[in-house]
């Protein structure tokens, strides 16, 4: 018969040892020798106790599928923690992966950022587009990739920056720029694409002959005439006066166009012009005499109410009209006056 061994006794290293059960007893103060014989110790309840890093714990149940589940006092646990926020870790320590609440990892990709006006690191986050040959179309709200061609060319939508006819243009409107040059430019090829030719001012160049002449492409350099001027009507006049001055430069040809209302007693009128803006003369007429209108040294003397004209041609950089009447007044009469000028 084996001989039994009492735990603390040398181990005689005997083939056939008998052990009976263990040792219950939840203490960890009980500790033998190096190469003496020693039983497996357990708690009340026939757990066994197992020692993980110095720490006696019980290695109880706990399924792994059992979410939100609270923990036994003593487990091993292969997992994360749940925080609601970022923790702060002491380097050197030993700590639980860190969770959100949903049970995503939190990872921070710090090795593979790219810095601007820096070489590439050799793992880069790349921000990558999805290649097709004609336009994608996602649904509204769904996520998408950005969009290119197979070229690698991305594709950009400029149609907010787009002016409407007839509407105030948009803060950033797209500009369709023109091709300035001095000199006659290359012809293209028949069905060519090709830019609108204009001057260093902005000015387009037309062409002086039919297209199948190969005439010389000139430019307008001075601003074209303007063919008319007006009208412009003054605030009414009801005594001795003079309208507002109106510019006709290039404009000739001025006419006055005269509504007189009330009694007017012999009241006069006269044109004057200048050529500095500042100071006036008066103008030959061209008007002749009518009903109601005696025209003598450049002067018209209306005695009646009625409409009337007073015109002449004078290359003056502006005119004005004179009110004038009988003892420095115009009696009663109202005056609207009309101004013009053509080329």
């Amino acid at each position: 018969m084996p001989e039994r061994v009492t735990e603390g006794e040398g181990y005689k290293r005997q083939l056939s040892l008998t052990a009976i059960g263990g040792l219950a007893d939840e203490s960890n103060d009980n500790q033998v020798e190096s190469g003496e014989y020693i039983v497996q110790r357990y708690t009340r309840a026939g757990e066994a106790l197992v020692k993980i890093s110095e720490v006696a714990i019980t290695a109880e149940s706990a399924s792994e599928g059992d979410l939100n589940t609270a923990l036994p006092t003593d487990a091993t646990l292969a997992g994360g923690s749940v925080l609601t926020g970022h923790p702060a870790y002491t380097t050197g320590t030993m700590n639980a992966l860190s969770l959100a609440t949903d049970g995503d990892l939190r990872v921070t990709i710090t090795d593979a950022q790219a810095v601007h006006d820096a070489t590439v690191a050799s793992e880069c986050v790349l921000v990558a587009g999805r290649a097709s040959a004609s336009l994608d179309t996602p649904d509204e709200g769904d996520q998408a990739a950005l969009s290119v061609d197979l070229t690698n060319q991305l594709r950009v939508t400029s149609a907010n920056v787009q002016g409407t006819h007839d509407f105030a243009a948009p803060t950033q409107v797209v500009m369709q720029g023109q091709f300035a040059e001095t000199t006659v430019p290359t012809a293209v090829a028949d069905g060519d694409v090709v830019r609108q030719w204009v001057d260093e001012y902005g000015r387009p160049i037309g062409k002086t002959d039919d297209l199948s002449s190969g005439s010389t492409l000139v430019t307008q350099t001075d601003s074209p005439r303007v063919a008319y001027i007006g009208p412009f009507t003054n605030a009414q006049i009801d005594e001795p006066g003079v309208t507002t001055a109106v510019g006709i430069k290039g404009c000739p040809h001025w006419t006055f166009g005269i509504v007189v209302g009330g009694t007017p007693l012999a009241s006069t009128i006269e044109a004057e012009g200048t050529v500095d803006d500042t100071n006036f003369f008066t103008l030959t007429p061209e008007t002749t005499a009518k009903a109601g209108l005696a025209v003598a040294n450049c002067v018209g003397t209306i005695s009646a109410a009625g409409n009337y004209e007073w015109k002449g041609t004078a290359a003056v950089s502006q005119i004005r009209l004179k009110v004038m009447g009988d003892s420095g007044s115009p009696d009663s009469a109202t005056f609207d006056v009309t101004t013009a000028a053509s080329a």
